[in-house]
């Protein structure tokens, strides 16, 4: 086995000058008497004498193994040098030797846990490290949203992702009212005020019963989940809670902002938003007035709404359109 090594003939505790070529031997590890780790030695010859050997090509070396090591060594010597300079190690090179994306957090935590390393391998071992860490902090969370979720629900659940993963999971809902956040929705996950889809198996992984066959056992690693970016940004979405929930559309202030706050727009507004079939509601308007109520019945939610709003209130008038909505979904399921 041979192995390139850099020394100052006849004191090898001094250190060499990487300038000279003469300086640079490749010998059999046989015959090498005494050594000094690279994280070891002054980062500035470190740094120094992989500029020489950059230059000189990586024939010097004679092995890919020796090549990478020191290039990363090098990379950190000039990360030493400068504390307040970003490492000249690559985001592309860190993924390339962990086997997969990194995250944000990623990049973080490994620069916490191998501040001087020079060995590549060891960033793959600590990121799968990592992700099986993560991993297990959630487990419980597993099929915690396969029998549907609300806003409530989705701050908690996904608040927990969040702050173990190191990405922003979010839902969007279509829109927010009186009653709270509706709609049909989506999970995404915010980068930099971008929303980009939800990939990988966390959306299903969060949805499906554990006892289904098909249920994934794993989120995957949390790059895994950062799928295309959408047309959605952070700052454009009507209406967010300050935490994990987002609406495109804010009914609430829409209706107080203009004259749909009358109540009888508010709510034919809602029965049109919920698709709300005028039949759902020809039971109720029959039971209140009778004969007369075809006349209602026939004009469809723009005489109905108002006529029940007048029969029965706001409020009771909300909860029947919302009542006709739910009862159509489970219909037509």
């Amino acid at each position: 086995m041979t192995w390139l090594i850099a020394y100052f003939p006849g004191d090898p505790g001094r250190a060499v000058d990487p300038a000279d070529p003469a300086s640079i031997r490749v010998v059999p590890t046989a015959e090498v008497t005494a050594y000094r780790d690279l994280v070891d030695c002054d980062p500035a010859w470190v740094a120094g004498t992989w500029e020489h050997l950059a230059q000189a090509g990586p024939g010097l070396l004679q092995a890919p193994q020796a090549v990478r090591v020191w290039e990363v060594a090098a990379a950190l010597a000039r990360h030493r040098l400068d504390a307040d300079v970003t490492s000249p190690i690559t985001r592309g090179q860190l993924e390339t030797w962990a086997g997969r994306p990194l995250t944000g957090h990623d990049l973080a935590r490994i620069g916490e846990a191998v501040p001087s390393s020079s060995i590549p391998e060891a960033f793959g071992t600590i990121v799968d490290g990592m992700d099986s860490r993560d991993a297990e902090e959630i487990a419980d969370l597993r099929g915690s949203m396969a029998d549907g979720y609300d806003a409530e629900r989705v701050n908690r659940v996904l608040g927990r992702i969040s702050e173990v993963s190191g990405l922003s999971v979010v839902c969007v809902w279509v829109y927010r009212d009186a009653v709270g956040f509706g709609g049909d929705s989506d999970f995404y996950i915010e980068i930099d005020g971008r929303l980009h889809h939800c990939a990988g198996d966390l959306r299903r992984w969060l949805n499906t019963p554990e006892d289904r066959p098909d249920a994934p056992t794993a989120p995957g690693p949390p790059a895994s989940w950062v799928g295309a970016p959408s047309d959605l940004h952070e700052d454009r979405l009507a209406y967010d809670d300050g935490s994990h929930n987002y609406a495109l559309r804010d009914d609430l202030d829409a209706t107080d902002a203009t004259e749909d706050s009358r109540p009888d727009q508010r709510l034919l507004t809602l029965a049109e938003a919920l698709h709300v079939d005028p039949l759902d509601l020809d039971d109720t308007v029959h039971d209140l007035v009778g004969r007369s109520a075809g006349a209602i019945n026939n004009g469809g939610l723009d005489k109905q709404v108002p006529f029940l709003l007048d029969q029965l209130g706001e409020v009771a008038t909300e909860q029947l359109i919302r009542g006709a909505a739910t009862s159509q979904q489970t219909d037509s399921a």
